[in-house]
């Protein structure tokens, strides 16, 4: 690593407004995958390099003093991953403007939901991967640590640490205002992952009846049913389940569709979906059966930031609070070139 500290900062990346989740989804990077990309990256001549890459954007920030050879280097990487995959369009940003947009990124500022808590957890074990990786120095050690700190102060002014709300909030919302008498109904959720585990206590609180979790690993499923109090099945007894079952929700990985409309097809009794899967767990066909409602994690999106937008206009003095704390960190960095 070069020893001397660089002077410019660059990050390059997409998020949820640029591409659409399927595609984030698709180029998202697995814990034990990050060291090997970074290493990599950090062999294109770039000294310092973290890679923040959630379900709701893909960024690389870099610390440089070529500030124009890594961006195309940046640019390079993101679209090896990203290209093939759907429509992408990548931000760049330099200096103060990269030190603005993560410290609002760990403020919760930059979420489709406004001050989402899982945020500042998902930007330190960033940093933390390329600290562990070999690829983060003294500048971006600094700059990492100043929006984290920041992003928690901006939190607190705001009044929005206080709200600790996620999708699942909003998905759960959904399904207890069109799902009627929810105590009387059965409902399946497939995966045991922090998405699907996080639906399956919601919708314990709301007072569910009947709940299944369904999973692939059997060791997964039964974990999370003895915490939330629910029957298991294996994944392949999913299509008996979908003839009985009210509400159905899906929050996996997988990259293929789980439920197709072929499995609905003798189906009269009404369904509820609610697909949280990154790539859909349910073929677009399956909205379309008559008998079917569906909420798709993109609906969820536009939920978000409906209500995001009306947070947002009782607290006016969002941009004064990032804009302060980019001053603080400016005599550490360069101006933009």
């Amino acid at each position: 690593m070069n020893p001397v500290r660089p002077e410019h900062f660059v990050e390059v990346g997409t998020d949820f407004r640029a591409s659409s989740l399927e595609v984030l989804a698709r180029a998202r990077l697995a814990d034990d995958a990050v060291p090997a990309f970074l290493r990599r990256v950090a062999k294109r001549g770039i000294p310092e390099v973290v890679v923040l890459s959630t379900c709701n954007r893909f960024e690389l920030y870099a610390a440089t003093d070529a500030p124009e050879e890594t961006a195309a280097a940046l640019e390079d990487e993101l679209r090896a991953l990203l290209d093939g995959n759907g429509h992408v369009e990548t931000v760049l940003r330099q200096d103060r403007d990269a030190v603005r947009h993560l410290i609002a990124v760990s403020a919760g500022l930059e979420s489709a939901l406004l001050g989402e808590h899982e945020v500042l957890g998902q930007v330190r074990r960033a940093h933390g991967r390329a600290v562990e990786a070999g690829t983060s120095g003294e500048a971006l050690s600094e700059l990492f640590g100043h929006a984290l700190r920041h992003g928690r102060r901006i939190r607190r002014a705001l009044g929005i640490s206080k709200l600790r709300r996620s999708l699942t909030d909003l998905a759960a919302d959904w399904v207890a205002a069109h799902v009627g008498n929810l105590e009387e109904r059965s409902a399946v959720v497939v995966g045991a992952g922090e998405t699907a585990s996080q639906m399956a206590a919601r919708l314990r609180a709301l007072g569910s009846g009947r709940l299944t979790i369904v999973n692939r690993s059997f060791e997964g499923s039964l974990e999370l049913a003895r915490a939330v109090g629910a029957d298991t099945a294996e994944l392949a007894r999913l299509p008996a389940l979908l003839a009985e079952t009210d509400l159905l929700v899906l929050g996996t990985s997988a990259p293929e569709p789980l439920v197709t409309r072929a499995d609905l097809a003798e189906r009269s009794r009404h369904l509820f979906l609610v697909d949280l899967g990154l790539s859909p767990n349910a073929d677009p066909a399956v909205s379309e059966h008559p008998s079917v409602t569906t909420l798709t994690l993109s609906d969820v999106v536009s939920l978000a930031l409906a209500e995001s937008a009306r947070e947002r206009t009782r607290s006016p003095h969002v941009g004064e609070l990032v804009q302060a704390a980019v001053e603080e960190f400016k005599p550490r960095v360069a101006s933009t070139v």
